[in-house]
């Protein structure tokens, strides 16, 4: 496996890196001040990886607008932009998430990542969509979400603490889960 730091190459560090910045609305969740915070903190990561401070982009006009399309957010479409027009080394997100909770996005990002080797840096890991392992983890990371949302959850079962009395005895659950009238055939 290769290390972090190693995917990085002088070719990469010669363009800019991006740090793509969206966070939602009260009206479409519930934002988190801290979580606003880690996502510019992303510009001293790509300091840490080596890109001077100036040729490091923040792109942070998409702030309150939704990732169900990039219908309305310009700064995600200049992002794709740049990266097709091979200006970017490295894309930067706090997850992906953040830039994009659509498949059909994702993968137009993804694809120009790949065509021009951009590398891709969420959730304190750098990606290159080029390498089969990297691209695999890269598609898990919006299906795995967007799996969790479309499965309902059930609640956990309620489990009384070992103090509590039981609605059930043992001779009653006996009784419930035994049925000798029942014939296996």
């Amino acid at each position: 496996m290769i290390e972090q730091a190693q995917k990085v190459t002088p070719d990469h560090l010669r363009r800019d890196a991006y740090v793509y910045i969206r966070q939602a609305t009260v009206q479409n969740g519930f934002p988190k001040p801290d979580g606003l915070q880690r996502q510019y903190d992303l510009h001293q990561k790509a300091v840490a990886l080596g890109w001077p401070s100036r040729r490091v982009v923040v792109i942070d006009c998409d702030l309150g607008r939704s990732g169900a399309s990039t219908r309305n957010r310009k700064g995600f479409q200049k992002l794709v932009a740049h990266v097709r027009e091979g200006r970017v080394g490295m894309v930067l997100a706090s997850d992906v998430s953040r830039l994009s909770r659509n498949c059909r996005d994702w993968h137009d990002l993804l694809e120009a990542c790949t065509s021009n080797d951009t590398l891709i840096f969420l959730q304190g890991n750098v990606h290159d969509a080029a390498c089969l392992d990297d691209r695999l983890l890269l598609l898990l990371r919006l299906a795995l979400p967007t799996f969790e949302t479309r499965v309902p959850r059930r609640p956990p079962p309620v489990v009384p603490a070992a103090d509590e009395p039981s609605s059930v005895s043992k001779r009653d659950f006996h009784q419930l889960s035994h049925h000798p009238e029942e014939t296996m055939p």
